[in-house]
């Protein structure tokens, strides 16, 4: 089969860009995969707990985070035993909600008791948590950077067609002023 034209253009000059386009696209779905889940695989997870940490804002409806709330892949596991600072009360589980972000807040809609709203509180929890490795951050940057350039490729597409529509352009021209 000829793809030449009639002009002159060779269309078949555009077919290993096009290959090479779609291997590159490919290759990336691939990378990202393979590497996601290698990450899960060198993954540390650990456990701690945590004795009387003070909350100072349960009371209201925003409740607040336990301070170690922020740490990679952080779960609640149990539920919080939490005591009144002032006079070491056990608050009853059925006053708070805790959710495994670990997001501690008051369930009650007013103040049924003056030690339960306008003390601190000191609660008692275990969570779990993703340790810090250098293999696990590693590997999680090379994911990120093969997304980010995952991102680029319609861009890269787009000035592909654009090299294509220039090249047919031009070879036209050069047929046409070879007349």
């Amino acid at each position: 089969m000829d793809l030449k034209n009639k002009k002159g253009i060779v269309f078949a000059d555009m077919l290993p860009m096009v290959i090479t386009f779609i291997i590159v696209g490919i290759t990336i779905v691939i990378g990202v995969y393979l590497i996601a889940e290698m990450r899960e695989g060198i993954k540390i997870t650990s456990s701690a707990s945590v004795a009387n940490e003070s909350l100072t804002s349960v009371e209201n409806a925003t409740g607040e985070y336990v301070a170690n709330s922020g740490v990679t892949d952080f779960n609640m596991g149990t539920s919080p035993v939490c005591i009144n600072q002032s006079n070491a009360a056990l608050i009853p589980t059925s006053n708070y909600t805790a959710t495994t972000a670990g997001l501690i807040k008051s369930t009650a809609a007013t103040c049924p008791d003056e030690w339960f709203c306008i003390h601190n509180w000191n609660c008692t929890y275990t969570y779990g948590y993703t340790s810090e490795n250098a293999m696990y951050n590693s590997s999680l940057k090379v994911q990120t950077g093969m997304g980010t350039f995952a991102n680029m490729l319609p861009i890269i597409a787009i000035a592909l067609v654009f090299a294509v529509i220039i090249s047919i352009i031009v070879g036209f021209l050069v047929v046409k002023s070879k007349r």
